[in-house]
């Protein structure tokens, strides 16, 4: 999977910017990484409660190149 998607979904949560984005980058080395780590090690990473509860529920959610394959439509 081209990892710019996991670029667009860290995009598609509310509270995630551009700051708190390349704290993750900084953090996991990359956005594919960043995206499949535990709850845990997001929270460990500064992600607050109420931005963790919108990743969780957006990763679990959200088939990525399903997205992918709408945006190119």
């Amino acid at each position: 999977m081209d990892k710019r998607l996991y670029w667009i979904g860290f995009n598609l949560v509310k509270g995630i910017g551009a700051v708190r984005f390349q704290s993750l980058l900084d953090r996991f080395g990359d956005a594919k990484t960043a995206w499949d780590v535990t709850p845990s090690e997001l929270a460990e990473a500064s992600l607050g409660a109420k931005v963790l509860e919108r990743f969780l529920e957006l990763r679990s959610s959200l088939d990525l190149q399903d997205y992918w394959s709408q945006i190119c439509k």
